[in-house]
C-alpha cells in the first residue's frame, strides 16, 4: 500500500510531457482542469513535468505547491531525470496519472512498473503518431523500452472509439484494461454571446504542426478569399512549422487575410469573433478544440478523420470534408460564411451536443470513479 504522507487524501500524481509555456494545446488544457477539479473535490494532486521558462503556478492554474518542474538542457537528459524521480518518489503516491502516449510515458511508467502504484494512461494520438514518436528515438533501445513500458499500465483511457483497436492491437492491452472517456469541456466558459459586429472570421485553433494540415488550409484559403475577398483567417498557435506557412502565404497572395495570432489565452473571446472553426487535420483522435467552438456555437468544418465524426455529426452539427478535398474544403466554408441561417442553425445543434454529451463535470466523474476503483484493487 502506498505511502500518504500522513495525508487521509489519496495523492495522485499528474506527469505530463509538456508544461506550459513550453506547449499549451487542447490535452494540456483538459488535464490541468482536471487535476484542479480533482484537486476542489478533495484529492491530494500534484504536477510533475519538464520546467520551461519558469512557469507560474497562475499560468498553470493550479495550488502553488503542486507543481515539480524537473530542469534539464536536453531530452535525453529529462528522460533520465524523469526515470530517477519516479523510482524514488512513486510510492509516496496513492496513484500516477500519464497524460499521452509518448516516449517518455513510457519511460516513466517503466520507472513506474514495480512500485505497486497504480497507474493509468491517457491515450490520445492514433497509432501513427505514436509510431512515429517512439521512432525518433536517437538511442536505438529507448524506443523499445518506451514501448515496453507503455504496455505496462494498469489501466488505458482512451479517448476516441477509433482507438480502441489500435490500443488492442498495438499496446497489446486486454479489453477489461481500456475505459472511454473522451474529452470534455466547460461548456458555461464558452456559453457567451457573439459580438454582432463581427468580422467574417474564420479561426483554426492548432499547432503548426504537420498532422494538423495548415499547407493545404492555406490552398484551400486563397479560393476562399477568392469568393469572399474582406475574409480572414486566424491561425491560432505556434509551432515549428510558421515560418514555412508564412512564405506559403506570400507566395498565395494571401498574407493580408491571413493573421498568425500565436498562443492565445482567451479562446472564448477568440470564438465569439468568429463565424467559422476549421480544422482540416491529417490525424485527430477527439480534438478539444472542436468541441471548444461547439461550446461556444460556432459551426465547424473539420476533416473526416479519427474521432471528429464522433463530434461533428455533417450537415446537423457540422460540415465533414477529406482531408485532401480543397474544393469541398472551400464550399463548406464559403457557404457557412455566406449563409448566416445555415451557421446558426449548426452552431446551435452542436451546442446541444456538447452541453447534452461532452460536459467536462461528467468527465471528472468518470475519472474519480475509476482512480478510486483501481487504488481500491490495490488495497485488497
Amino acid at each position: 500500500m502506498p505511502e500518504n504522507g500522513g495525508s487521509s487524501a489519496p495523492r495522485v500524481l499528474f506527469v505530463m510531457t509538456n508544461i506550459p509555456p513550453a506547449s499549451l494545446g487542447g490535452a494540456e488544457h483538459l488535464n490541468l482542469a482536471l487535476l484542479s477539479d480533482l484537486h476542489s473535490r478533495g484529492w491530494d494532486v500534484s504536477l510533475l513535468g519538464r520546467s520551461a521558462g519558469d512557469p507560474t503556478p497562475e499560468t498553470l492554474g493550479i495550488p502553488a505547491t503542486r507543481f515539480r518542474g524537473l530542469r534539464a538542457r536536453s531530452h535525453y537528459g529529462y528522460m533520465l531525470k524523469l526515470f530517477l524521480w519516479l523510482v524514488a518518489n512513486s510510492r509516496r503516491h496513492s496513484l500516477i496519472h500519464f497524460v499521452d502516449a509518448d516516449q517518455l510515458s513510457g519511460i516513466g511508467l517503466l520507472a513506474t512498473r514495480w512500485v505497486g502504484v497504480p497507474r493509468i494512461l491517457r491515450f490520445e494520438s492514433e497509432e501513427r503518431l505514436l509510431r512515429e514518436r517512439l521512432g525518433r528515438a536517437r538511442i536505438p533501445f529507448v524506443g523499445a523500452m518506451a514501448l515496453w513500458g507503455l504496455r505496462s499500465a494498469d489501466a488505458v483511457v482512451y479517448v476516441a472509439e477509433a482507438l480502441r483497436t489500435e490500443i488492442v492491437t498495438f499496446l497489446r492491452y486486454s479489453q477489461s484494461a481500456l475505459h472511454l472517456i473522451p474529452n470534455a469541456v466547460d461548456v458555461e466558459r464558452y456559453n457567451r454571446p457573439p459580438y454582432p459586429d463581427r468580422a467574417d472570421v474564420v479561426v483554426c485553433p492548432a499547432r503548426l504542426r504537420a498532422e494538423k494540415n495548415h499547407s493545404m488550409l492555406l490552398q484551400v484559403w486563397q479560393r476562399v478569399v477568392a469568393s469572399l475577398p474582406k475574409a480572414q483567417l486566424w491561425l491560432v498557435g505556434d509551432g515549428p512549422l510558421k515560418d514555412g506557412l508564412v512564405a506559403q502565404a506570400a507566395a498565395l497572395g494571401i498574407s493580408d487575410s491571413v493573421a498568425f495570432c500565436g498562443y492565445r489565452g482567451d479562446m472564448p473571446e477568440v470564438y465569439r469573433r468568429s463565424r467559422v472553426c476549421v480544422l482540416l487535420s491529417l490525424s485527430e483522435a477527439d480534438p478539444l478544440v472542436l468541441l471548444e467552438a461547439c461550446a461556444a456555437s460556432v459551426p465547424c468544418v473539420a476533416s473526416r478523420v479519427g474521432g471528429i465524426p464522433s463530434v461533428i455529426e455533417d450537415g446537423v452539427t457540422g460540415l465533414l470534408v477529406d482531408p485532401d478535398d480543397t474544393d469541398a474544403a472551400s464550399r463548406a466554408i464559403v457557404g457557412l460564411l455566406s449563409d448566416r441561417g445555415l451557421a446558426a442553425v449548426l452552431g446551435a445543434r452542436a451546442r446541444e451536443y456538447v452541453v447534452a454529451n461532452r460536459s467536462f463535470t461528467g468527465l471528472a466523474d468518470e475519472y474519480e470513479l475509476l482512480m478510486r476503483q483501481l487504488m481500491g484493487r490495490g488495497q485488497r
